[in-house]
């Protein structure tokens, strides 16, 4: 496990799905803080749109790649980035955000540990329970056990080797699928590989404001489903790992009662419905064929 120097090559991650004027803000901020011998990588969902918007980013657009995945789906465009791109370590972070100044150095540099293989940073803006205020995540330093305390997609450093130990991103989780999650799933998976996870000292990530509050409360919902679907695939792959996962989420939708005794009966009916689904995923290794080519 070597380390990742501050100035080593980095791919960084956008997945888009037809959300343009969002895409122009979002990549202007990332091509803003990356450096020379970095990349930059938009994987959309079927059409064209993202290439105007990523060729016009300054001299970041002749280090760039343009991926058109389909059928649709996120895990689906990160893992196609993942194996596209060349950095040794890679920033993924959404078409929806703003990453401050200096984002990019914050979140590399935990990987001067070479058994840091993930880091989380903050993000400000995201739907939560409703009625719920959006508390501080964890300090600087190690992570905590829960994922679902501080990893987000638009704010996640992972070391390419780290990545493909953990087998990618699970295409049946994540945006396009009957649950999200993916990204906690993601974690685990990581950290079950030996990898050290760890939060970085990075300002935060902006969240943009699109939706309605009625959408925020579906995406509240969608969660929770994910939540469920984590743990239930945490523990169809062992019980070891699944069952602090499932005790450690109970204690959670108890808490989701108590901040609203309204929303709680449907976030738990969700969470139910997500771990009989995350019950079934049967552990793969999506990135199998890019391992057996390093």
């Amino acid at each position: 496990m070597s380390p990742v120097s501050r100035r080593s090559n980095v791919s960084a991650i956008v997945c888009t799905m037809g959300r343009t004027p969002l895409l122009r803000e979002s990549l202007a901020r990332l091509a803003a803080c990356l450096v020379e011998g970095d990349e930059l990588i938009v994987a959309e969902a079927g059409g064209n749109a993202a290439r105007a918007v990523l060729d016009a980013q300054g001299p970041i657009a002749a280090r760039s790649i343009h991926l058109r995945v389909e059928p649709p789906g996120k895990c689906r465009q990160l893992n196609a980035a993942i194996r596209a791109a060349s950095g040794e370590l890679l920033l993924l972070t959404d078409d929806d955000v703003r990453v401050p100044p200096g984002w990019r150095d914050a979140m590399a540099a935990p990987f001067a540990r070479g058994e840091v293989g993930l880091a989380c940073g903050p993000v400000r803006g995201l739907s939560r329970v409703p009625s719920s205020e959006e508390a501080p995540g964890p300090p600087p330093g190690q992570a905590p056990f829960e994922p679902w305390s501080f990893a987000h997609g638009a704010a996640i450093a992972v070391r390419r080797r780290a990545a493909l130990d953990a087998g990618g991103f699970d295409e049946r989780l994540g945006p396009g699928t009957p649950a999200t999650g993916e990204d906690h799933d993601f974690v685990l998976r990581v950290r079950r590989k030996g990898w050290g996870v760890v939060i970085t000292a990075a300002d935060p990530v902006e969240h943009m404001e699109w939706r309605s509050p009625e959408e925020d409360r579906r995406n509240a919902l969608a969660y929770e489903r994910g939540g469920g679907a984590v743990t239930g695939a945490a523990l169809r792959r062992s019980l070891t790992e699944g069952w602090p996962v499932l005790r450690r989420r109970l204690r959670y939708q108890r808490a989701v009662f108590a901040w609203n005794r309204h929303f709680g009966p449907p976030a738990f009916v969700a969470f139910t419905g997500g771990l009989l689904y995350g019950l079934r995923l049967d552990p793969r290794n999506w990135l199998e064929a890019e391992e057996e080519q390093q």
